[in-house]
């Protein structure tokens, strides 16, 4: 399970180099959490050809994410974004005291308006 949660990751960026058919079935998958079997009654084929597919397709996912690192650095992004809040809180805070939090509420109202967030 631990593992599928990092293939959504993959799925929702590197979904476009699959195939029609890998794309259906990663589908059903990872986005309507069915099982193999659901997945192999629904498209009239074989459960084993169901695991197949999702063996390909995790492959083909790993295998991108490992050439162009985008999830990777995605994370990173966000980690930096954290990062910096929590800096700036701990400035905000430390150098103005009560008077933080009113410009805290006004940078977050300003990064909401600018469709910022972190």
């Amino acid at each position: 399970m631990k593992d599928d949660l990092a293939y959504v990751k993959y799925w929702d960026v590197y979904a476009p180099l699959l195939t029609e058919r890998q794309q259906k079935i990663g589908d059903l998958y990872f986005n309507y959490d069915l099982s193999l079997g659901e997945i192999a009654e629904q498209l009239s084929v074989s459960r084993q050809s169901v695991y197949d597919c999702l063996q390909t397709t995790k492959g083909i996912l790993l295998d991108a994410e490992k050439k162009l690192g985008v999830c990777k650095a995605q994370e990173v992004d966000e980690a930096r974004k954290q990062a910096y809040a929590q800096r700036e809180d701990a400035f905000l805070d430390a150098a103005l005291g009560e008077e933080a939090q009113a410009i805290k509420a006004g940078l977050a109202a300003l990064r909401k308006e600018m469709g910022v967030e972190w």
